[in-house]
């Protein structure tokens, strides 16, 4: 009986001694994981998150911030996922359900994140943290009473927090309470003099209630605190404008839109103060991108906003690369996708979109760096071998050009693009007989598809 006892007394010592070395590996490589955060190391994160949570399902720090990490790549539902298991595991973890509640904003589900951040302040009614989170849900809801409310709650906790009082002044804005809202950004400069938007915001409330020197000396201010702030100069312009001051209007204007060229009404004052002096070409050409650029302002100006909350917001900068080349800002959604691609390097959009504007401005060994690195994590892509072929052309290797168009072929045999690429490829290098070939499929397939878009099409009763 003894012997047995001490075989199970020495079993279970081996067991707990297993445990707590499983215990000790999983929260080492948690606090690797915290490290690799630091660094802006996301696809480490992950990978130590993982690994951790493979020796320890229920390590909810790991869990939590692999949740956080898979949000800032933009990869919404493994997100929910990883930040509803932190708070099955820990459901007083405030940080589990803000976390959660940020997802939901970035998934436009505001009533759950107003569920998630109303919880977050149950359960910690003395943090203004999850106050700050709620009033903006609140405010993104257009319920501004209830976050004017939340706001006074969050002061009441932390009085001389500089954010708190400004979004406050911007709710108070939105409601029309002008002085109310003066008062609040007057109190953020109280606390923060260089705060740049402060004195922007407190100079569009002049401007406003008609303080025009009042607001030209917080615009002033805006310009020398951050001279690259274009909707200063944009509401300097205005403010010449109005006291007929043409030429620094026109200036201020033009300054503004070299700072921001998606600056809707920058272009829409300039082309109007050109129109009105006659200039009927350029103020209408200024009208014309106007126009254009009014159909996607409000989602340029919510993606902006999106990346003022959460900079590293893979998503937001990826939806920004989309609009802004959309309207011809090609340098400016290079510089987003490769934002994009410093948080999530395994976003397959965004390297053949980064790929393909760099071919647009002539450099195609960056372009096929971009294109090659897509197809690793994708090698069945086919118009990722069809743009690594064009690429091919513009450096005239026709070798290795016509390889990357066959394979785009293999992978998809129905692509229009890199069958026409190829016959016109072989038809422009002397090989006609093969050109016409691929270039009889090609028409085959165009055929083919215009029959399908009228097979689809809806019939005329």
């Amino acid at each position: 009986m003894s012997h047995l006892v001490l075989k199970s007394f020495l079993l279970l010592t081996f067991l707990f001694g297993c445990g707590n070395q499983a215990t000790e590996k999983a929260e080492t490589l948690y606090h690797a994981a915290v490290e690799h955060a630091r660094e802006g190391q996301y696809v480490e994160v992950i990978v130590s998150c993982q690994t951790a949570l493979n020796i320890d399902p229920n390590h909810v720090e790991a869990r939590l911030l692999l949740g956080l990490t898979l949000l800032k790549q933009g990869k919404l539902e493994e997100a929910v996922t990883e930040c509803r298991h932190a708070i099955s595991l820990a459901p007083k973890l405030v940080e589990a359900r803000i976390a959660l509640g940020d997802v939901f904003v970035r998934q436009r589900l505001n009533d759950e994140a107003l569920a998630a951040y109303q919880e977050a302040v149950r359960l910690a009614p003395g943090d203004p943290h999850p106050y700050r989170k709620l009033a903006i849900a609140y405010t993104d809801q257009s319920r501004y009473s209830e976050a004017v409310e939340t706001l006074l709650k969050a002061c009441a906790i932390e009085k001389d927090h500089v954010a708190t009082l400004h979004n406050l002044g911007l709710v108070y804005e939105r409601q029309g309470r002008y002085e109310e809202a003066a008062t609040a950004f007057k109190q953020t400069l109280a606390i923060d003099s260089t705060h740049a938007e402060g004195h922007y915001q407190l100079g569009l409330i002049h401007a406003r209630l008609g303080n025009q020197d009042n607001a030209k000396d917080n615009f002033n201010t805006v310009q020398r605190l951050q001279p690259g702030h274009a909707g200063a100069y944009t509401q300097l312009g205005q403010i010449y404008l109005q006291r007929d001051k043409l030429k620094e209007s026109e200036e201020t204007l033009k300054q503004s839109i070299r700072l921001d060229r998606f600056n809707p009404e920058s272009l829409h004052r300039l082309g109007t103060l050109y129109l009105r002096q006659g200039r009927t070409e350029v103020g209408a050409q200024l009208i014309q991108v106007f126009e254009r650029l009014r159909n996607v302002s409000e989602d340029i100006e919510r993606f902006r906003y999106i990346l003022t909350l959460y900079p590293e917001d893979a998503l937001a900068h990826y939806n920004l690369g989309v609009l802004y080349a959309g309207q011809g800002g090609y340098q400016e959604a290079v510089s987003e996708y490769q934002a994009t691609l410093t948080i999530n390097p395994d976003d397959i959009k965004a390297r053949n979109n980064l790929g393909n504007l760099l071919l647009r401005q002539g450099q195609a060994v960056a372009a096929i760096q971009q294109f090659e690195a897509l197809l690793a994590l994708n090698p069945r892509y086919s118009q990722g071998y069809n743009n690594l072929g064009t690429a091919y052309v513009m450096l005239q290797d026709i070798q290795r050009a016509s390889l990357a168009y066959q394979k785009a072929i293999k992978m998809d045999s129905s692509n229009v693009d890199a069958h026409y690429n190829l016959g016109q490829l072989y038809l422009d290098n002397g090989m006609r007989e093969d050109g016409d070939k691929v270039m009889e499929i090609y028409q085959r397939l165009i055929t083919e598809k215009e029959t399908e878009r009228e097979q689809a099409a809806p019939k005329e009763k």
